[in-house]
């Protein structure tokens, strides 16, 4: 299940099989001279581009919203039954499949993400047309009271389409956990203070947030985005698992205002503070509208009060979510248990369809809180 089927230039979708990897992909694409470039996440070459998108994963590129761009599914039933999506069928394939979404009657792709319902076998992907010209970008804030603004700045741009890349905005110690290893640094146990965390700034040369995006489209496009971004911006002057490191995702999803993410940093991060654990952040712009601030959780497992530790914040931070209704876009197990607890309705209506395709549990009993 790892053969790329199909590649439509013209209309720039290919139709790929779940155990195709971004790197398979990509050389592929480059191999046979598509003009046609594929997004990609901050993790491993060999993941699954399909996985990706069916956990509603997201990207770097204006096609970054990896679900989004899924068009037209071939899922295989708990029953062993064959489905395609879109209004399509097995013996009667329709010709926009992978270029009209909705296809005729309910619209189902989104009931086999994040879910048990069915095992997806082949998917339509949507792929960027490359651009005539393309500017990557960086910047720093060296002042945390900045931050703010600068959120709020990015979404009115975004809103505008002068912005249409998934911005990501890192803090410091990320920037740390890529330039260094704590152990290398004669650090004393626990979470590192403020006055260490500014040392090694110093030291290294990174900043207290860093981001990072880019520009698409043909050259005067990007140069008129350019010159916006300069007047709105202007300049101011390891491998863990043979380390016993263990990391816990937390990622919430939030409205894309600095009065909504603002408030929300300062008391995760004393949250983080609390338990002794580092603050770990990188925000991402899923959209105009919503940004994901994901939080990985570092903790030594083979310290048992420790991981017990990083347990006790990880509840923290879940209840405190929900009190701010607010909600994950993507989850680990951790939680499978219990996000539905607010939405009793939705987990019954999960239940209904599970027990009607799948009676005997066969795929992946539990997942998501599904049963």
């Amino acid at each position: 299940m790892d053969q790329i089927l199909e590649v439509n230039e013209k209309l720039a979708y290919a139709v790929i099989e779940p155990g195709v990897t971004y790197e398979q992909f990509n050389h592929y694409l480059k191999q046979h001279g598509y003009r046609l470039w594929i997004d990609c996440t901050d993790g491993p070459p060999l993941g699954s581009v399909v996985g990706n998108a069916l956990d509603r994963g997201i990207g770097e590129t204006p096609y970054g919203d990896h679900f989004g761009n899924l068009c037209g599914m071939e899922v295989v039933l708990p029953n062993g039954e064959v489905i395609h999506t879109g209004g399509s069928s097995p013996h009667h394939p329709v010709k926009t499949w992978h270029t009209y979404k909705w296809g005729l009657g309910p619209y189902i792709e989104g009931l086999f993400t994040q879910s048990n319902f069915g095992i997806v076998t082949k998917v339509g992907i949507w792929l960027l047309p490359e651009p005539e010209a393309y500017n990557s970008y960086i910047f720093e804030l060296a002042n945390n009271g900045n931050l703010g603004p600068v959120i709020d700045r990015f979404r009115e741009l975004a809103l505008q389409g002068i912005v249409s890349s998934k911005l990501h905005l890192v803090s410091d110690f990320v920037s740390l956990t890529i330039l260094t290893q704590k152990m290398k640094e004669a650090l004393p146990p626990g979470h590192i203070r403020k006055e260490e965390l500014e040392k090694l700034r110093r030291k290294f040369g990174f900043a207290i947030w860093s981001g990072g995006a880019a520009l698409y489209g043909n050259k005067k496009q990007v140069a008129i985005q350019k010159k916006i971004l300069r007047r709105e911006f202007p300049s101011e002057d390891v491998d863990p698992s043979k380390d016993g490191v263990g990391l816990t995702w937390f990622a919430p999803i939030l409205p894309f205002t600095s009065e909504d993410v603002v408030p929300y940093l300062t008391e995760s991060r004393t949250i983080f503070e609390k338990y002794g654990f580092d603050f770990y952040m990188a925000m991402l712009m899923l959209n105009p509208r919503s940004i994901i601030c994901l939080m990985g959780i570092l903790f030594d497992k083979r310290n048992s009060e420790e991981v017990q530790k990083a347990q006790e914040l990880y509840d923290e931070m879940f209840d405190k979510l929900n009190s701010h209704n607010y909600q994950q876009y993507r989850t680990g197990i951790a939680c499978w248990d219990r996000i539905w607890r607010e939405s009793p309705e939705l987990s019954e209506f999960y239940s209904l369809i599970k027990s009607a395709i799948d009676p005997n549990q066969i795929l992946a009993p539990g997942k998501y809180g599904i049963n």
